[in-house]
């Protein structure tokens, strides 16, 4: 009896590790599992065979901006990811040299950061283990380790992360709910948000649209610019 052929297929990677392709990229998940520490668990508890009985629909809110005049120049597109760094690592004015250097400078002095962020991260989780342990509410410390997590994990390559929000958002035309999942989580919705506004004010601010010192003046009138006075007590 002649032996059956047997065909060895090669190793793939796992699905989880792969880049999900945007046009086929799912915005809705409504049967998902997160991991977090401890091997602890947490589900919306809907399973595939509850799936299978239920109508599901997305829906957002997310108001959509129109694509801003400098995603259609490289010129412009690269001087206001440059600005973007900078003013990520406190610098408020552009700094002199190429665009190279800038950002070369700007990454030094994010990198210069990440010993005094680990610090904080540390605490932070230390505190969230003594809430845990003791029942008190840990929302808060959540939302500060997640925030410091993300902050870490964009001190290397912040030009990349800004570009990729950008491309993501203007040229894939999703969301930030969706630009946040295709980033795995590592930008939530409201930075993603956060970070196109940033960068549409400073493109604005570039070509003089925006007068600087009438930024963040929320008692300023919008028609005469002068300030509120408030009735005696």
């Amino acid at each position: 009896m002649a032996a059956a052929a047997v065909t060895v297929c090669p190793p793939m990677p796992a699905h989880s590790l792969l880049a999900p392709d945007p046009q086929f990229f799912r915005l809705a998940q409504p049967v998902g599992v997160k991991f977090a520490a401890r091997g602890e668990t947490r589900s919306n508890g809907l399973g595939f065979d509850d799936l299978h009985l239920m109508q599901t629909s997305s829906r957002s809110n997310w108001k959509r901006y129109p694509t801003p005049a400098f995603m259609y120049s490289s010129d412009k597109l690269q001087e206001v990811i440059t600005r973007a760094c900078e003013q990520r690592a406190g610098f408020m004015s552009p700094q002199p040299g190429s665009r190279q250097e800038r950002l070369d400078r700007a990454q030094a002095r994010l990198l210069s950061t990440r010993d005094k962020k680990i610090e904080q991260l540390d605490r932070a989780c230390l505190k969230y283990l003594e809430a845990k342990t003791a029942g008190l509410p840990t929302k808060r410390l959540e939302t500060i380790i997640s925030n410091l997590d993300s902050q870490l994990l964009a001190l290397d390559r912040p030009a990349a992360f800004i570009a990729s929000i950008l491309f993501l958002s203007y040229r894939m035309c999703l969301d930030s709910v969706g630009v946040s999942q295709h980033l795995r989580g590592i930008v939530n919705p409201c930075a993603v948000r956060q970070t196109l506004f940033r960068c549409r004010q400073l493109a604005d601010r570039m070509d003089g649209k925006v007068p600087p010192k009438q930024q963040g003046r929320p008692w300023a009138h919008k028609s005469g610019g002068t300030r509120k006075e408030h009735p005696p007590k």
